[in-house]
């Protein structure tokens, strides 16, 4: 009898096991050359109870700088979650099919693993880290026209004109998805000259700032979008076709006046370029920058990088240029940020619960996935050609506080140990409750086998509460040992609490 008795305890314990062992997830600091453990300290210093931190060099390793060799390192680190790069990271290539044009083009991208978050810091400083958070968040977009009506002259028998863009509505989608989180967001179009088609701007949402606010806008806000205009005229009296012309920084493009009548901006003369942001007025700021523009050179990059936290931008190598232009109005998604921008209004009301590095390497690649539409691929390879500079684990929560829902466990002595002990007979309630500003969602991912509850997810409004009853499963503890424990693990969209484990311990 004893001997059946130590078999069911066994055979209990191999299905039910203890406490598993709790590691927190890896972060990898990876060096290009040597290690300098100064640069990264600080970011060491303030998120060290979240991650286990991984301190590499590629010299040491003996890895090369190559994407091949690197992905395979990347996928040996078992619950490796970020990647910092320092150095000069050598990109991966994608290869991009456009079947209707028979024809493949190649794409450089940072996305080496899936969901695998890389940084990358390519400066002799520290990297910067939020060090004080602001009582209240501001976010803004500053959206120049991107394009406007022009006719770009003929090549192979065929005429090519480009539809003007304006990135107004884009913009009121951000704002819209952003309000509903309760965060304000600022706006900014061109409200000067003439319109994208050459007429005014009375059909258009009306700014919330004018374009020559753009700086004092850009240095006070926390999370901001930053576009920029470009130009591209026929290239000789032939009219053959040339490639976008790219500025060394963002520029604000005003159609002052259609000379010629002719419903085009076809002329130097007719065009006014004034620079947005100026790079020499860039202050240091706990900032999240997107800027969406391709640049002909990474100085400006560099400066909006070396002053913000943390900043996205489109790689600098991936132009229209590195393609013939027979692939037309879908080769044009290898040089402009406005696809990008498009993919960041469908699932911006995620950002302010997720870091931008899951935003960015998870939330935006998911639009693609599935969608059977004109614009699928062109998100895809939009998103894929994003680089991230800084540490890609910061979240808007770091940088200010914002409306989000808060949960508070009920007894505070659950709240502040995490633990629940159970006897033979007792039931046990577990109050959740939502002391934030936005609904709260929570769910059970995870219950011991030795316990049931009465309800596994639900919704709690602001102020509200709900209780969960926890009891013992009958046929559990018929068979169970003196002591057993297990976890209950919550997951919520409290940014600060998203993965709650609680120890839940049965002693009979």
């Amino acid at each position: 009898m004893k001997e059946k008795i130590l078999i069911l305890i066994v055979l209990l314990f191999l299905i039910n096991p203890l406490v598993r062992a709790e590691t927190k997830p890896v972060y990898l600091v990876l060096f290009e050359k040597e290690v300098k453990s100064e640069l990264v300290q600080d970011l060491i210093n303030k998120k060290q109870h979240q991650f286990s931190f991984k301190i590499e060099s590629l010299i040491d390793l003996k890895i090369p700088n190559d994407p091949t060799a690197l992905t395979k390192y990347f996928k040996s680190i078992s619950n490796l979650e970020y990647v910092l790069f320092m150095g000069n990271l050598h990109s991966r290539t994608e290869t991009i099919d456009f079947p209707e044009y028979g024809y493949q083009a190649r794409l450089n991208t940072d996305f080496f693993v899936d969901d695998l978050p890389i940084g990358r810091w390519p400066f002799e400083i520290s990297v910067p880290v939020v060090k004080e958070k602001a009582k209240k968040i501001i976010t803004s977009g500053i959206f120049p026209i991107c394009q406007f009506r022009q006719y770009l002259g003929s090549w192979e028998g065929k005429k090519w004109h480009l539809k003007g863009y304006n990135p107004t509505e884009e913009g009121e989608r951000i704002k819209s998805a952003l309000h509903k989180q309760g965060i304000q967001f600022s706006a900014l179009y061109e409200t000067e000259g003439l319109g994208p088609d050459g007429n005014g701007f009375e059909e258009q949402p009306q700014p919330d700032f004018v374009l020559n606010e753009s700086t004092k806008i850009f240095n006070q806000s926390h999370l901001v979008f930053l576009e920029s205009g470009k130009l591209q005229f026929p290239a000789d009296q032939k009219n053959n076709i040339i490639p976008y012309h790219y500025f060394s920084s963002p520029q604000r493009i005003i159609w002052r006046e259609d000379l010629d009548k002719d419903s085009y901006a076809d002329c130097d003369e007719e065009i006014e370029i004034t620079p947005l942001v100026p790079a020499d007025e860039i202050q240091k700021q706990n900032r999240i920058a997107f800027v969406l523009v391709y640049l002909d050179s990474d100085q400006y990059i560099d400066t909006v990088a070396q002053n913000s936290i943390i900043t996205i931008v489109p790689k600098i190598d991936n132009r229209i240029t590195q393609l013939p232009f027979e692939v037309g109005k879908k080769a044009a998604i290898m040089s402009s940020g406005l696809n990008i921008l498009r993919a960041v209004c469908l699932c911006s009301s995620d950002l302010p619960q997720d870091t931008i590095g899951k935003f960015i390497h998870s939330k935006l690649p998911e639009l693609y996935q599935g969608f059977d539409t004109e614009y699928s691929h062109q998100y895809k390879y939009s998103v894929l050609s994003l680089e991230i500079y800084g540490d890609p684990s910061v979240t808007l929560s770091e940088l200010a506080d914002f409306p989000h829902p808060q949960l508070v466990l009920k007894p505070e002595t659950v709240d502040r140990n995490l633990l629940i002990v159970l006897g033979k007979k007792n039931s046990y309630e577990l109050t959740l409750k939502n002391v934030g500003q936005l609904d709260l969602q929570w769910k059970i991912l995870e219950i011991p086998k030795f316990i049931k509850t009465n309800k596994i997810s639900g919704t709690i409004k602001p102020n509200k509460e709900t209780v969960i009853t926890l009891t013992l499963n009958d046929v559990e503890y018929l068979i169970a040992p003196q002591t057993q424990t297990g976890l209950l693990v919550l997951e919520t969209n409290d940014p600060d609490r998203k993965l709650i484990k609680i120890k839940i311990k049965l002693i009979i």
